[in-house]
């Protein structure tokens, strides 16, 4: 049970509104005291099977992509489409022996595979006909050639993009931190195999006393403890039926 004294009108007329309202107690011409029951979630609740049963839409959509569609470019320009990492919704695919620019995205744009909407507008290859349509992937780096990507753990990663400042993203850590780092600081965590630290700030509360507390963080770190590693640069996840092979 929770309780809540409250002086002002309105505050009244909000709480009284809420399902789980019980009573209300007048203590004084100002001020009302009053008591609703704690929410018990044990059973489904109806957005949250909603938003899982369309996330496996959406892996659905993506195993389509990497499985059937992706292999039909292969086929038809017998070339390499790896995907070597991404997200639930998004992927890093290495092309080889074939013009990514001039062959296989205007043949991916004729498929309708393709949205080129968030491409530049003066850009040759933008269009607006395929915006937002399901089914349709998008370019990432908005038509720009990536040099070279970093991949250090789930969600940590830098793109370096030609003509642009690289972009970048830490898990563990702030906007302001995020913002010291550099391609290079993701590079060299690769080939030196060491952990990054930076000293960071924050507020956090002691017995209901504000301090401001700084500390040391690991920023960047070479090791990915979710993976299974049987190689420098090679990897399986757990469970997978050649773990044995290196225990």
């Amino acid at each position: 049970m929770k309780v809540r004294m409250m002086s002002n009108a309105v505050d009244y007329q909000h709480e009284v509104a809420k399902p789980h309202f019980l009573s209300a107690t007048i203590l004084a011409p100002n001020l009302v005291l009053t008591k609703r029951t704690n929410v018990c979630l044990k059973s489904t609740i109806a957005i949250g099977a909603a938003v899982l049963d369309l996330s496996k839409v959406q892996n659905m959509i993506m195993y389509d992509l990497v499985y059937n569609k992706l292999p039909r470019y292969e086929k038809r320009f017998w070339c390499k489409i790896i995907p070597v990492g991404g997200d639930t919704d998004s992927l890093f695919l290495l092309v080889k022996n074939v013009n990514v620019y001039e062959c296989l995205i205007p043949e991916m744009i004729k498929d309708e595979l393709l949205d080129t909407s968030s491409y530049p507008k003066t850009h040759a290859k933008y269009s607006n006909t395929l915006n937002a349509k399901l089914g349709c992937v998008k370019d990432k780096f908005k038509g720009a050639v990536c040099s070279e990507i970093v991949m250090l753990t789930p969600k940590c990663y830098s793109m370096r993009i030609e003509n642009e400042k690289f972009k970048c993203a830490a898990k563990g850590v702030g906007r302001e931190t995020i913002k010291t780092l550099n391609h290079n600081d993701y590079r060299s965590r690769v080939i030196k195999r060491t952990e990054l630290l930076r000293q960071v700030s924050r507020f956090q509360s002691f017995k209901h006393k504000l301090f401001s507390i700084k500390q040391h963080k690991t920023a960047l770190t070479f090791f990915d403890n979710k993976k299974f590693w049987n190689a420098a640069n090679k990897s399986l996840p757990y469970g997978h039926y050649l773990c044995r092979k290196y225990m």
